[in-house]
């Protein structure tokens, strides 16, 4: 399933109600912390995030499909070359407004006097969520948590099981703190879908994806 953005643009590409790489800010710059206007050329590959803004679609002489991705990062812009060979392995999730990771070479961009990337490898945000999170974790205190909050919990669970994510609680009470482990029968794939649901539950804040 992909992961999908929303924002309103108007007709010169610019985005009214913010840039929709805002609402995956804080959880980029834990996964990786570079940004478009911080590259440099290098040998070395750099790994950066971006929102798919435009995408020509072309063909090379054995009649194979390949393209030039626009991504935008809000800090800036580059354009990001994936040949046919890389084309056909990340196509479905190369779609306009999709949100991607992507690593790959560095170079100054002779045509625009900027920088382009040749691609290496593409992840979805999701891919990229769940190859980097240590964790997720639910946040509960005694004072607002009925007896039922373990219900709702498992309800909303139930449909995202079978992830790699593994489940903590950190329970408060009055006189004690304590965090609980669910065992490996209840790692769960960290989709924003129940990202927030759980947010919506239990607070914006007592949920938190975890990278270190």
């Amino acid at each position: 399933m992909r992961e999908r953005l929303n924002g309103e643009r108007d007709t010169l590409g610019l985005y009214l109600t913010g840039h929709p790489i805002d609402e995956y800010a804080d959880e980029l710059s834990r996964m990786h912390p570079n940004r478009i206007s911080a590259l440099r050329p290098g040998k070395e590959s750099s790994t950066v995030s971006g929102m798919v803004i435009a995408m020509r679609v072309m063909k090379n002489k054995r009649g194979e499909n390949f393209a030039f991705v626009t991504l935008d990062d809000k800090s800036g812009r580059l354009e990001l070359s994936v040949f046919a060979e890389k084309f056909n392995v990340y196509r479905e999730i190369l779609v306009k407004d999709a949100l991607i990771v992507v690593q790959g070479a560095v170079s100054e961009d002779s045509f625009t006097g900027g920088l382009k990337m040749l691609a290496e490898s593409i992840q979805s945000i999701y891919e990229a969520r769940c190859s980097k999170i240590k964790h997720l974790s639910v946040s509960l205190e005694s004072e607002s948590a009925d007896g039922q909050w373990a219900d709702r919990l498992h309800s909303h669970l139930d449909s995202y099981r079978d992830g790699n994510c593994a489940l903590k609680i950190d329970y408060a009470a009055a006189s004690a703190r304590g965090q609980l482990k669910l065992g490996s029968q209840w790692r769960v794939q960290p989709r924003d879908e129940l990202i927030a649901r759980l947010r919506e539950e239990f607070g914006k804040n007592n949920v938190t994806l975890h990278y270190d």
